[in-house]
């Protein structure tokens, strides 16, 4: 268990961006009598208008999602976690290697470009970005579920069905990275 409660390892810090969108890495309070007290990484990976709420993957793979206003109040500000001690989105080996994690740094670099839209006020150019964004998590998403998928196939002897994920996987992975 790490000095803050947690019992996440590795380390980094909390993503200065004041309203984190798609793509971006977070550290949120834990709520509730289990978990108060504790702060979880996670990656934002929706957000819906209309109902105003956010989705999240924990970095255990979990999801939940949250209304703005309470996903606001839960994200820790950078000037609370530098010590905090958090998993990365990337997985530890290749048996459980995530897809979302090459996702998440090349999304961090057209984050930047979405606010530099939004400075220059082309408000068209950072709604474009800003689905390209959602895009690129929901193919990795994809990926991440196919992967899994193909993992129970592979458990249950049923090959047949892990080729055709795998070929699914592979033509997904083709498009991500633009071939």
């Amino acid at each position: 268990m790490a000095e803050n409660g947690s019992d996440a390892k590795g380390s980094g810090k909390c993503a200065p961006v004041l309203q984190p969108g798609v793509g971006d890495s977070v550290v949120l309070r834990g709520t509730g009598r289990r978990w108060h007290g504790i702060h979880y990484s996670a990656v934002v990976v929706d957000e819906r208008a209309e109902d105003d709420t956010v989705k999240v993957r924990y970095a255990d793979g979990g999801y939940k999602r949250f209304k703005r206003e309470e996903f606001t109040a839960l994200v820790v500000p950078e000037s609370e976690c530098e010590d905090t001690y958090k998993l990365r989105a990337y997985e530890m080996d290749d048996e459980h290697y995530d897809p979302t994690a090459e996702v998440i740094e090349a999304v961090s670099s057209k984050r930047r470009l979405v606010q530099e839209a939004v400075r220059r006020r082309d408000f068209l150019e950072a709604h474009r970005l800003k689905e390209e964004i959602a895009e690129q998590m929901r193919s990795a998403e994809r990926v991440r579920e196919l992967r899994q998928q193909m993992a129970r196939a592979v458990t249950a002897e049923d090959f047949l069905r892990a080729k055709e994920l795998h070929d699914e996987i592979e033509k997904l992975e083709r498009a991500m990275h633009g071939g």
